[in-house]
C-alpha cells in the first residue's frame, strides 16, 4: 500500500476541535431537537415539492484555498434532507453565484432530476 501524508487545513482542524469540545449531554440534547425539526420539516413540506434557498452569502471566493461559507448547507445536512447547489449567474465581482434546491427526505433522485433540468436554465 501507498501511505500518503494527510494534511488538514487550519480551518478544518479548528472545526474538528470545536466539535470535540461539545459536551456529550449537549450533543444528545441537540440531536433530540434536530429529530423534532426533521418531523416539522417533513410536515411543512407535505404540499411542497422542493425549496429554493440561498446557497451562500454572496459570490464564490477568489482562489482555491477556501470554497466559501457553508452555513446555508449545514442546516439541510443536519435535517437529513437532500440539497444541491446549481449555478445562478455571476456576482458583482464577476465570480459565480449559486442557488440551492432542497428536497424531501428520501427523494434524492427526484431532486437530482430537477437540479439537472434547472441547471440547464441557469447556466451562463
Amino acid at each position: 500500500t501507498c501511505a500518503l501524508p494527510i494534511t488538514m487545513s487550519v480551518r478544518l482542524r479548528i472545526t474538528m476541535a470545536e466539535g470535540l469540545a461539545i459536551a456529550p449531554d449537549d450533543y444528545w440534547a441537540a440531536q433530540a431537537v434536530l429529530a423534532q425539526c426533521r418531523q416539522f420539516l417533513a410536515e411543512a413540506m407535505n404540499d411542497v415539492d422542493l425549496l429554493l434557498t440561498p446557497c451562500v452569502p454572496g459570490e464564490a471566493p477568489r482562489g482555491l484555498d477556501y470554497t466559501g461559507e457553508a452555513r446555508f448547507q449545514e442546516l439541510w445536512t443536519a435535517l437529513h434532507v437532500p440539497a444541491i447547489s446549481i449555478p445562478a449567474g455571476r456576482g458583482p465581482g464577476g465570480l459565480p453565484t449559486a442557488v440551492q434546491l432542497v428536497g424531501k427526505a428520501g427523494q434524492d433522485e427526484r431532486l437530482l432530476g430537477v437540479a439537472h433540468w434547472a441547471s440547464r436554465l441557469t447556466n451562463d
